[in-house]
Parts: structure tokens; sequence; C-alpha cells
């Protein structure tokens, strides 16, 4: 709605598809859903398998690390026969006799080698969430290398987190991928599986106001971002884990790209809250009510965001009265 009322309208109230983009759309939905499960898995059974045995939080990256020398044999990447990938991470001395990691191993090569993968389609299914692995392994040995040194670490603090909160009397609910606590602060973690941009500048804006500024396509725009912020804030309050707005500490919103294995481009990149959060939490409400406000009046007039910019890419122009001058 916010991009265009409009192209909202169309797509989402009286159903217009571009029928070859929604197949495309579905097939990153699924992709998305058992990229998001493998992540899940990892983190919570290695956190488990850290925890019990009182390990230093830098262990999940060495695990990583075994996991990425055994799918750098590329005869095991390519392979399609799932017993072969059980087999051999099986044989890994650090997974010998650990039930977690061993439940981890058998979850994730069961999510890889999901049964509805037997058509061709699912075949290039399998092969992209099996790129995702070995991109999530990557970024993820890295940045827990780099933070796991820094005070009051806490991987994975919050996993599928649920959110649910009301703007303008609309209910607004959806499920945060990871919340980290790095160096005391909260970090927000939102993995992208879709739809990646192989520039190396690329940004993410997540207001309006910000996004119009900067209109240039280096700058993602993520709505996505703006309400986890507002909802965690939200939901930390309500539960009682905090009394006061001012104590609690959320320093960034990260998008991690998993999608694409080109070595040179950052896979994560990231939102840096200022330090007068209450601003930013304000500047959510009075961004974002407008635009809730006419969606409730069932306004739905063309008024694309960045202007022609986003009407070049719309699939609706041929109807569009605006496009069509």
């Amino acid at each position: 709605y916010i991009n265009c009322p409009l192209q909202y309208y169309f797509s989402h109230i009286i159903g217009l598809q571009d029928r070859g983009l929604d197949l495309v759309e579905k097939d990153h939905l699924m992709i998305g859903q058992i990229a998001h499960k493998i992540t899940e898995v990892l983190l919570k059974r290695l956190g488990i398998y850290v925890e019990k045995n009182n390990f230093p939080i830098s262990i999940i990256a060495e695990i990583f690390d075994s996991f990425l020398e055994l799918i750098n044999d590329k005869k095991l990447f390519l392979s399609d026969k799932k017993e072969r990938w059980l087999e051999s991470f099986k044989e890994l001395n650090l997974i010998k006799g650990e039930s977690h990691l061993e439940s981890a191993i058998l979850e994730v090569t069961d999510l890889i080698f999901e049964e509805s993968f037997g058509s061709i389609k699912g075949v290039y299914q399998r092969e992209v969430i099996k790129r995702i692995f070995l991109k999530f392994l990557q970024s993820e040995s890295s940045y827990i290398r780099k933070i796991s040194q820094q005070k009051g670490f806490h991987l994975a603090y919050l996993l599928e987190y649920p959110i649910e909160f009301s703007i303008e009397d609309i209910k607004i609910s959806g499920r945060i991928d990871r919340v980290d606590i790095v160096d005391g602060s909260f970090k927000i973690i939102d993995y992208k599986s879709s739809k990646i941009s192989k520039n190396k500048s690329e940004k993410i804006v997540l207001l309006p106001s910000q996004k119009k500024l900067k209109t240039s396509y280096l700058y993602n725009f993520s709505i996505q971002g703006a309400m986890y912020f507002y909802g965690l804030l939200e939901s930390l309050l309500e539960k009682g884990s905090f009394e006061e707005f001012e104590n609690i500490d959320v320093s960034e919103f990260s998008l991690y790209k998993l999608k694409g294995l080109v070595d040179d481009i950052e896979p994560i990149i990231s939102y840096h809250f200022s330090d007068d959060q209450k601003s930013f939490y304000n500047a959510v409400q009075e961004e974002y009510k407008p635009y809730l406000k006419s969606l409730k009046k069932g306004i739905f007039t063309p008024k694309p965001l960045l202007g022609m910019q986003t009407c070049e890419r719309c699939s609706f122009q041929s109807i569009c009265p605006l496009f069509k001058g």
C-alpha cells in the first residue's frame, strides 16, 4: 500500500496478478520458509549444546567451519543423495556421540531433501536451498567470530519471536526471525532469501521519508525493519521485561542476505538506530499513521512512493490512469 495504493488494490483487493510473477513469488515463499526453518533448527540445537556443555559461543563458529569444509567437497555438495550427506556429517569428530548435533543435522538434511523436491522444479528448489545453507554457514561463522568477544553477547536470544500491536486501530502482527544481544543491546535480524542485490554499496532505510530522500536503488526500503523495531519495544514493555522505555536499547536492524554465492558482496547490511530511540519510535507512528488511515477509509488513489520510478516496475501499467497520463 505504501509503495502505491492503487497497485495494492489491484494485487491484494481484487486479486489481479501477473501469473508468472505470482508463481515466482510462491517459489520464493516456499524456499524462504524452508531456509528460515534451517536457521532456526541449527541455532536452537547448537544453543542447547553450548549451554549444556558450558562451551564458549565461539564453538558454534568452529562447528560451522567443519560443516563448510565438508560441503566444499563439490562431489558432496552436488550430490542428490540424502544418505550421503547424513553419513558424511555424522563422520565429523565434532558430531559423533552428540545427540543435539546429530538431531540438528538430521533435521537440516530432511529439510534440504524435502520429499516434494522430486520434480524438475523441486530439484531447482533443493539446489537453491543448498546454496542458502552454505551462505548461512559462511555468514554466521564470520559474524560469531567477530562478535563473540564483545561484552554481553547472546546469540539467538529470541527466535521466531511473535509481535502484535496496533497503530491507528489496525492490528499488525508478525514474527521476528531472530534477536541477538550484542554489548548489552538488542540486534534485530531478518533473513532475506530472495531478490538479492549484487550491489556492494546497498544500504537500508526504514521510513517512507528516508526512502523519498534516498531514491537510489542502492537503498533497500524495509517496512519490516520499522515494524519489528516498534513491535519489539511494545512487546518488551507489555511483558514487563522493562519498566521504562528509556531502559530498552535496540541498537540495529540487520538484513542477512542468504541467497547467492558472490564472495565480495557483504552478506549483512544494517540500519543503526540513533541514541534517541523514543524519537524513532514516534517517527514510526507519525509516518505510517497516514497510510493506515487511508487504508481504513478505502482510499486507493494512485500515489507511487517514488513517482515514475515506482511506475516503471509496476505490472499494472496498462490499466493505471496515472501511467497512461
